[in-house]
C-alpha cells in the first residue's frame, strides 16, 4: 500500500505531504486546488512521464517521493520483490522508497531505496503497485483491444495466448518464406538462365582465391626484371667480389687474419676477431640468398601470359565490380542460388506441407482460446451485471460479443462489449451507448470484480463523473467494499462518496498575494463535517449542510 506521498515544486504545489492509510482514502477540495496533481505525482513515481513543464515557476526542479509498504502476500508484492532481486536492489523490511525528479533543463532521475535506476526499470518494478484510473481510462474500456485484454485477463488466458503467439509467429515466418520462394519461382527460368550465364562466364577464367594477388606480384617482378637482376648481381658482387676486385666477405676475412696476428698481445682483439667471423658467416649467407633470388626472378618470356592474366582480372572487375577473391565468394553464392532455384519445386512442396500442418495447429489453438473466452465471457458478464446492479443500474445487461475474425497474434476473435441499461432495450456497443457516468461505473464494476491482490493500490480520478444522488451513494459503497481487500484512493466532488472514507484528505489552495500554494490536511471528524458541508452547499458553516454531512457520516 501507499503510505506517504511527498511533492515539491510540482505545478502549483510548493511542498506538501499526503499520508494514506489502508482502506478507503478520499481526496476532496475546490476545482483547481491540485488534487489531480497528487495523482500525477503518484503516476510519475510508478513509471509515468514527468514533464519539465510541470516544474513550479521559479524552482530548479520538481521532486516526488512515495513510500510503499509491501504486503506480506499478494501477487504484486511478490512480483516487486522478484524484480528488485533481478535488478540487484533490496527492500528495507518491506518498505519501498521511490523518488522521481525532473529539472527545468529536462533532465530526469529516478531512485528506488536511494539507488539510481532508469525510468523503464522504475516502471517495471513499481508499476504493478498502483492501478490508476481516470476519465481517459474510462474511455479505454470502450476500445475493442482493451475489451479483449479485459476478457483474457479475467479468463486467465495468459499462458494459452503466449503459446499461441509463438505458433502464430512461426506460421507468419513460414508463410513469408513460402511467398518469397513462390515469387522467385515465377521468375525462375529467367533467373536460372541469368545465373548460369554468369557462372559460365566466370568459371572459364578458372579463378581461385589468392590467384589475382599472386599474378599481380609476378607481373611487377617481370616488368622490372632487368632492374631486379642488375641490382641483385651488383649486390652479390659487392659481397662476394670478382676476379679483379675483392668483395665485402673477402675483406672481412683479411681483417680477421690481421686481428688474429695480434690476438696474443691484446686480449680484446680475440673478441673482435670472433665478431668479424660472425660477420663473415652472415655475409656469406646473404650472398647465397641473393644468388637464390637471382634464380627466381622468372622467365621474361612469361610476361605476355602474366599480362594477359592481369587483363582478365581487370575485365572481371569492370564487369562484376569486385576483385578475384570476392568474385570467388560470389561465384559460390550464385551456384548455391542456382541449386536452390533448380530445386524450388521441392522446397515449395516442403514449405506448403509445413504451412498446412502449422495452420491446422494454429486453428485448433485458436478454437481452444475462443471456447475459453466464451466461458469467461459468460461468467464475467454475470459478475459485471451484478456489480452494476449494486451501482444503481438495476436493469443493466452485459454481453461479450465474440465473433469470428481474421487470425492475428491475439487469436481469431473479434470481441466487443455490448450493454443494455434499460428494460426493453436491445444490446448495443458499450463504446456508442454508455454515458460518462455509466462508463465510470463499468470501470468500477470491473475493479470490484477483481479484488484478488491486496498489494495493489487502486486510484480513481473522478469516478463520480456524471452521477449524483442515490447512484453516488451506491458508488461510494462499492468503493468502500473494494477497499476491504485493497487500498483505494479516490478523488471526488461528491459528499456521498467522500463520507464513506476511512481517511479523508483535504486539498486546499491558498495565496499570499504573490504566489499560490497547495496544502494537504488529513481531516478529523469535525473537519470532515465542514468539508462535506462545503461540498453539499458551498458553505462549510451552513447549519443545514452540516446536519446533512453528519447524517452521511453516521450512515
Amino acid at each position: 500500500m501507499l503510505e506517504r506521498l511527498v511533492i515539491e515544486n510540482l505545478a502549483v504545489i510548493e511542498k506538501t505531504e499526503a499520508l494514506f492509510t489502508q482502506g478507503f482514502n478520499v481526496l476532496t477540495g475546490e476545482t483547481g486546488a491540485g488534487k489531480s496533481i497528487l495523482v500525477g505525482g503518484l503516476n510519475a513515481v510508478t513509471g509515468g512521464k514527468m514533464s519539465r513543464d510541470l516544474v513550479r515557476s521559479g524552482a530548479e526542479k520538481a521532486e516526488v517521493t512515495a513510500i510503499f509498504l509491501l504486503a506480506d502476500n499478494g501477487d504484486s508484492a511478490d512480483t516487486v520483490r522478484a524484480k528488485m532481486t533481478e535488478y540487484g536492489l533490496t527492500d528495507d523490511d518491506g518498505t519501498l522508497i521511490v523518488a522521481r525528479e525532473v529539472a527545468v533543463t529536462g533532465k530526469s532521475t529516478a531512485r528506488i531505496n536511494g539507488k539510481l535506476v532508469t525510468a523503464s526499470v522504475l516502471k517495471d518494478i513499481v508499476g504493478t503497485l498502483a492501478d490508476i484510473h481516470g476519465q481517459k481510462d474510462n474511455r479505454l474500456i470502450a476500445d475493442a483491444d482493451e475489451q479483449r485484454k479485459l476478457l483474457d485477463g479475467y479468463g486467465d488466458l495468459g499462458a494459452e495466448l503466449s503459446e499461441y503467439a509463438e505458433i502464430f509467429k512461426e506460421y507468419s515466418r513460414l508463410a513469408g518464406k513460402l511467398r518469397d520462394t513462390r515469387r522467385n519461382a515465377e521468375m525462375r527460368d529467367e533467373k536460372i538462365a541469368f545465373l548460369s550465364e554468369k557462372i559460365k562466364d566466370v568459371k572459364r577464367y578458372k579463378i581461385t582465391t589468392g590467384d589475382e594477388d599472386i599474378n599481380s606480384a609476378k607481373l611487377k617482378k617481370l616488368r622490372n626484371a632487368e632492374n631486379i637482376v642488375s641490382a641483385l648481381v651488383g649486390a652479390e658482387r659487392a659481397i662476394s667480389g670478382g676476379e679483379r676486385q675483392p668483395g665485402a666477405a673477402d675483406l672481412l676475412r683479411q681483417a680477421r687474419e690481421q686481428l688474429n696476428n695480434v690476438a696474443a698481445y691484446i686480449e680484446a682483439v680475440g673478441e673482435l676477431s670472433e665478431r668479424v667471423k660472425s660477420a663473415v658467416i652472415e655475409t656469406d649467407d646473404i650472398a647465397r640468398e641473393i644468388s637464390a633470388l637471382l634464380s627466381e626472378t622468372g622467365d621474361i618470356s612469361e610476361l605476355p601470359n602474366v599480362e594477359s592474366r592481369a587483363a582478365d582480372y581487370a575485365k572481371l572487375r569492370r564487369k562484376y565490380g569486385v576483385g578475384g577473391d570476392e568474385l570467388c565468394v560470389k561465384l559460390a553464392e550464385w551456384e548455391d542460388e542456382l541449386s536452390s532455384l533448380k530445386n524450388a519445386d521441392d522446397e515449395i512442396n516442403t514449405l506448403e506441407n509445413k504451412k498446412t500442418s502449422l495452420a491446422a495447429k494454429l486453428k485448433n489453438r485458436a478454437v481452444e482460446i475462443t471456447n475459453k473466452r466464451a466461458v469467461a465471457a459468460e461468467k464475467l458478464s454475470r459478475l459485471l451485471e451484478s456489480r452494476l446492479n449494486e451501482l444503481n443500474i438495476p436493469d443493466a445487461r452485459i454481453k461479450f460479443a465474440i465473433t469470428p475474425d481474421k487470425i492475428t497474434v491475439n487469436g481469431a476473435d473479434g470481441i466487443e462489449i455490448l450493454i443494455s441499461v434499460n428494460k426493453g432495450e436491445d444490446f448495443k456497443p458499450l463504446s456508442r451507448t454508455a454515458s460518462g457516468g455509466e462508463l465510470s461505473r463499468v470501470m468500477l464494476a470491473i475493479k470490484a470484480a477483481d479484488t484478488a491482490d491486496g498489494g495493489v493500490t487502486s486510484v480513481f480520478d473522478e469516478v463520480d463523473t456524471g452521477i449524483s444522488g442515490i447512484t453516488a451513494l451506491k458508488v461510494g459503497e462499492k468503493l468502500k467494499a473494494v477497499s476491504e481487500s485493497r487500498q483505494v484512493i479516490c478523488i471526488t466532488h461528491l459528499a456521498q462518496i467522500a463520507s464513506k472514507a476511512d481517511n479523508h484528505i483535504l486539498i486546499a489552495k491558498t495565496a499570499d498575494g504573490e504566489r499560490t500554494f497547495t496544502t494537504t490536511t488529513v481531516l478529523d471528524t469535525d473537519g470532515r463535517k465542514r468539508e462535506l458541508a462545503r461540498i453539499i452547499s458551498g458553505d462549510p458553516e451552513s447549519e443545514t449542510a452540516l446536519i446533512s454531512a453528519a447524517e452521511l457520516l453516521n450512515k
